[in-house]
């Protein structure tokens, strides 16, 4: 059982993840785990790699306090081995922000943006991994009631997104979306109804067969011209 070996089982490991196999993810994980730990130390940093994989596992599979767990095990390795303003540290950041967005959002938060200071410090402030960080923060921010705090996040990564991937892309569609409801949630109906408008433009133009995502973009454009009283405008849209 080498350390190549171990290597090889988590790359597998993570396609069976995407392939949603998860009784094989574990069983190849628990593999490497055993492998690393045992040649390396349940310390060293590949170890955590695979601590990691499985707590990627674990919250796929909805265990949440179980990847939480596993995270701040890995956390505590790579912030003493590495310092707590390295990369990996980051990631790790960024998957425990997640798992808490649900339970604990100020928490969340307050990891997304540790994360997003790493993020900006490695990568610099314009990289399209920087504009998902933003995305994901704008969005917990959104769900406490910070609109306005969430609506100048969420531009700041539409503006990467959009010299990223270019204006009509699904990526600066699904935040223009955000921003959109953001509007209607601050009375903007106006500016809302613009900004819902160009993301339904983007999915009939370059997604039209997309039709779960064409039919949403309708409904909230239906939603923000009801608001405007434009019934028969929103039943159009709707329809």
């Amino acid at each position: 059982d080498s350390l190549d070996f171990a290597a090889a089982l988590n790359n597998y490991a993570g396609l069976s993840l995407q392939r949603g196999d998860f009784a094989n993810a574990e069983k190849l994980l628990q593999r490497s785990l055993t492998i690393r730990t045992a040649r390396l130390g349940s310390e060293h940093l590949k170890t955590v790699v695979t601590l990691r994989d499985l707590a990627d596992l674990r919250y796929a599979q909805g265990e949440l306090e179980e990847a939480i767990a596993l995270l701040n095990r890995c956390l505590a390795t790579q912030e003493k081995q590495l310092g707590i303003k390295h990369r990996e540290v980051g990631e790790t950041l960024l998957r425990l922000a997640i798992c808490k967005r649900n339970d604990e959002p100020m928490e969340s938060e307050m990891l997304y943006q540790r994360a997003l200071e790493i993020q900006e410090k490695a990568l610099g402030s314009n990289n399209p991994i920087i504009a998902r960080t933003l995305f994901l923060l704008g969005a917990v921010c959104n769900e406490q009631g910070k609109l306005a705090d969430a609506n100048s996040i969420l531009r700041r990564s539409l503006s990467i997104k959009e010299e990223a991937y270019g204006p009509s892309s699904v990526e600066a569609a699904i935040v223009l979306t955000y921003l959109a409801s953001i509007s209607a949630e601050l009375q903007d109906f106006v500016q809302a109804e613009q900004l819902q408008r160009r993301a339904l433009s983007v999915w009939e133009t370059k997604y039209p067969d997309d039709g779960a995502a064409l039919a949403e973009s309708k409904r909230v454009l239906a939603r923000i011209l009801s608001f405007q009283h434009k019934e028969k405008e929103a039943e159009l849209i709707a329809s």
